[in-house]
């Protein structure tokens, strides 16, 4: 997997966990991807994919583990109701 932040640039990793709740101590969320790779403050929404392939955006990071978490795009599609852009005229 690999994302796109505006502090860090692009960078890639293996995916550690699946559907996972995280938590920063003051809001937990679920459904989760961790991917061992790190990102850090200012990254958060940037997109994550692999290959030609939109995975979900950036949500949170773990500097400690190293990890980055993402929420996935049904995620984000059944918390918010936005639709990703799948053209170049968005």
């Amino acid at each position: 997997m690999c994302y796109a932040g505006q502090v860090t640039g692009a960078n890639c990793g293996m995916i550690a966990q699946v559907n996972i709740m995280t938590s920063d101590g003051v809001v937990d969320l679920y459904g989760q991807w961790t991917v061992n790779m790190l990102a850090s403050s200012g990254d958060s929404g940037g997109a994550i994919w692999s290959g030609n392939t939109a995975y979900g955006i950036l949500s949170r990071i773990n500097p400690t583990l190293g990890q980055t978490s993402y929420s996935t795009i049904a995620n984000v599609r059944s918390l918010t109701a936005a639709e990703p852009c799948t053209s170049s005229g968005c």
